[in-house]
């Protein structure tokens, strides 16, 4: 999944502005049952209609307790000495409260104060991405005019007194680039609503919204980067890199059409002085 930005902005002067970005990644981690129950994993593969992967607990029912998967420790663990991070011998589990609509415990059980693993770090190989790049843009072939022409409709749309935003972009961007990994924590994940009618009309009708709690407390990796990252492309390499790495320790399939991998994009942009 290529990542690209376009940032406009209206003004007369020209400013140069420099870009700063971090990344939290949530990847679902394998594992046969959920992080704090035995509730099965098996709708990740298709199988079983909605609830009926929702064990006592998932549900929020009063009077359960967790039990924690040793399995998605064991993993997380993985990847933190994947990442050259360091394993912190005590990690504490918290209760972060909001309302979700999909979530019945009406908290989230995530760390914050003290995670699993803590300081990683993550080489993303620049020269190698743009090569896949330019490969991947050589099999575009007619399909390139009809975006010229996209283009062009939208850099019309784009005339004074709006410009694009000359970024003063790093120079660091060849050969092997270093980011930081601020930490990863293990948490819970939501379930998720299913609007009715269409291709869904024999879950719920045309206008109603029903929820389905299997995937409500399966393990979640949260993987925190710094802000290191100085440019769209950096930070597309990153994510592939970071998925390609994920699926060969075997922690996370990281199938980014199906939500095993999720990313959350924090930008930052101030001027370059």
């Amino acid at each position: 999944q290529q990542l690209k930005c376009e940032v406009v902005f209206c003004s007369d002067k020209m400013t140069l502005w420099k870009l700063k970005v971090g990344v939290e990644v949530h990847a679902r981690i394998i594992a046969k049952t959920k992080l704090f129950s035995g509730a099965s994993n098996k709708f990740l593969q298709g199988h079983g209609y909605p609830n009926s992967q929702v064990a006592l607990f998932d549900a929020g029912i009063p009077g359960t307790l967790p039990r924690l998967n040793e399995v998605c420790v064991s993993n997380a663990i993985r990847t933190g000495i994947a990442l050259q991070g360091t394993i912190n011998q005590r990690s504490v589990f918290e209760r972060k409260h909001y309302f979700y609509g999909d979530s019945p415990l009406g908290f989230q059980i995530t760390q914050q104060r003290a995670p699993l693993v803590t300081d990683g770090i993550l080489s993303i190989d620049m020269d190698s991405f743009r090569s896949n790049d330019a490969v991947n843009s050589s099999r575009e072939g007619k399909s390139s005019k009809k975006k010229q022409r996209k283009q062009k409709s939208t850099n019309s749309q784009l005339d004074s007194p709006c410009s694009t935003i000359p970024f003063s972009f790093s120079t660091k961007n060849n050969g092997l680039k270093s980011v930081s990994i601020s930490r990863i924590q293990i948490e819970q994940d939501t379930g998720r609503s299913l609007d009715g009618g269409g291709s869904k009309a024999h879950l719920a009708p045309e206008g109603y919204t029903l929820v389905d709690l299997n995937r409500a407390g399966v393990g979640l990796m949260e993987i925190v980067s710094e802000p290191d990252m100085e440019t769209p492309e950096q930070t597309g390499a990153y994510v592939e890199t970071l998925q390609a790495m994920l699926r060969h320790i075997g922690t996370s399939d990281g199938n980014m059409e199906e939500g095993s991998l999720r990313a959350d994009i924090n930008v930052s942009i101030s001027k370059d002085l």
